[in-house]
């Protein structure tokens, strides 16, 4: 019984310390959008989005000019289905980039 509690109390503060969002976390300094139904010629912006993610990766790298930046970034993903014709390469150059749906879509 004692294995139990002690395993359990081991697995509560694992997942108190490892997977619950710090009040530190800042909110992304860069929101590029993307929807497999835009126009060609985006900026990233929400009203003209890139067409594709590797789009909105290269422009972040461009923003971050190819080093590693501590600021966070996001890339939001409209919903719908993305047509993906070759391996996204992402690397240390992408840290602190979280890919994400817009709220309330699904992207497949």
């Amino acid at each position: 019984m004692r294995d139990v509690f002690t395993l359990a109390s081991a697995l509560a503060l694992y997942l108190l310390v490892c997977c619950v969002p710090s009040a530190a976390a800042k909110a992304p300094s860069v929101s590029l959008h993307v929807s497999p139904y835009a126009r060609p010629g985006g900026d990233g912006s929400p009203a003209r989005p890139f067409t594709t993610i590797s789009q909105a990766l290269e422009h972040l790298r461009q923003i971050r000019g190819g080093a590693s930046m501590p600021s966070a970034a996001e890339i939001v993903l409209a919903g719908g289905e993305y047509s993906v014709t070759a391996t996204i390469e992402i690397g240390q150059q992408d840290s602190f980039l979280t890919i994400r749906p817009a709220r309330g879509q699904t992207a497949c």
